[in-house]
């Protein structure tokens, strides 16, 4: 059977059906023991029960009166707000809300009709659709791809230098777009320009400059946009490149002492970020410019997040090949983090000591589920979900914990 065939059945269907359930939902409204009258010429015709009118005049004229009856205005002051206030368009009826938000009320014949014959043309037209797709396929090929390069980088540039000429109601959000899509675009140039990558190669991408040009470039990029915009968003990107610079010297040193080792990505990484939140901590408190102010987003959230997760994940029994004498570094570094926390020594980042409670809970939960599977596939799967169990229906108290959670002595 043809796919459409096989969609007009469907569609046949679902009318078919949603017709049969408001006929059923109007069936139930009546009353199947309820006498049947027959209307007689000698009896009058008794009008039947009607909704009452809504109107905005109406409205109006109630709230008037309420406050009338209520002593707060008088009865001119009533009239005249009656007068000043009132519209022509009061008098039109309002239309009553409806509470019927099922899908039976969306299939209607019309629009059953109306799909079937889109669906019906665009079947027809496929050869066509399919050919043209081709040849204008063929013509985008034809131009470079240096144009289009410089197209797309061009309209990035303008919304990011004058935002408020290209789209004033969303001027913010079109800059704060483009301050990520521009510098991807010059990859993207450089990437497939040989030219450019010569260049380059030959007066930056040597030695030391090429290893930390790269993170000072985008620090200073998004840096100078989150402060000129005062975005906060842009301020965790600077943040990030900022750390990136203490990450590639700490790699690069212990590249030399412990080797090519997976786990000396996660220590840098660990160590660049303690050291980041350990500068602001020392040095931002007593400061308060457009960068703190910009930066305070990220160091306030990112950092306790990042340094937490990296913990529990440098804890956690996720990696068995990892020397047991890392899980005892990390375990030692996690006393001394909990150890300041108790010190009230992260008390420009209250987000760090709800991180490290969470952190060390994930952990516990980590290793239980881990060893409880050691011992049986049927003793871990009941430790397991009498675990998550016992975590559900203590979700509540551990939230309002850690949200108020401080360690201090």
């Amino acid at each position: 059977m043809p796919i459409f065939l096989r969609a007009l059945m469907a569609m046949l269907l679902a009318t078919l059906m949603s017709t049969a359930m408001a006929a059923q939902a109007a069936s139930d409204t009546i009353d199947p023991d309820a006498p049947i009258t027959t209307a007689s010429a000698a009896s009058p015709a008794v009008p039947a029960a009607s909704t009452p009118v809504v109107t905005r005049a109406t409205i109006k004229f109630e709230l008037l009166q309420a406050l009338a009856d209520d002593g707060i205005i008088t009865a001119e002051q009533k009239s005249a707000a009656a007068a000043k206030y009132t519209a022509k368009d009061d008098t039109t009826r309002l239309v009553a809300y409806t509470d019927d938000e099922s899908w039976t009320r969306h299939v209607t014949w019309s629009l059953t009709l109306k799909c079937l014959g889109l669906l019906l043309l665009f079947a027809a037209m496929w050869g066509w659709v399919k050919e043209f797709a081709r040849h204008f396929n063929g013509w985008l090929r034809k131009i470079p791809l240096v144009v289009y390069q410089g197209v797309l980088l061009s309209i990035s540039l303008a919304g990011l230098i004058v935002p408020h000429l290209s789209y004033p109601a969303h001027a913010f959000d079109l800059a704060l777009f483009c301050a990520f899509s521009t510098p991807l675009l010059l990859v993207w140039l450089v990437g497939t320009n040989n030219f450019l990558q010569g260049i380059l190669a030959y007066f930056f991408f040597n030695g030391l400059v090429a290893r930390y040009l790269l993170p000072t470039l985008g620090a200073a990029y998004f840096l100078t946009l989150a402060v000129v915009y005062n975005s906060q968003i842009l301020g965790v990107a600077a943040m990030w490149f900022l750390l990136s610079v203490p990450y590639l010297a700490i790699e690069a040193m212990l590249k030399s002492t412990v080797g090519h080792s997976d786990s000396r990505h996660l220590a840098s990484a660990h160590a660049s970020h303690i050291l980041g939140a350990a500068l602001w901590l020392l040095l931002v408190p007593n400061m308060n410019n457009a960068v703190t102010n910009v930066l305070s987003v990220a160091a306030t959230y990112y950092l306790p997040v990042a340094i937490s997760f990296m913990l529990m994940l440098a804890l956690a029994p996720l990696y068995t090949h990892r020397p047991a004498q890392n899980r005892f570094f990390y375990f030692a570094l996690f006393i001394m983090l909990v150890s300041a926390s108790f010190s009230d020594y992260f008390a420009a980042m209250p987000a760090m000591n709800s991180m490290l409670a969470l952190a060390g809970i994930a952990t516990a939960l980590f290793w239980l589920v881990e060893r409880s599977f050691k011992l049986g596939y049927l003793f871990g799967t009941f430790v397991t979900g009498a675990a998550l169990y016992v975590l559900s229906l203590n979700i509540d108290t551990i939230r309002a914990w850690l949200s108020t959670v401080h360690f201090q002595a």
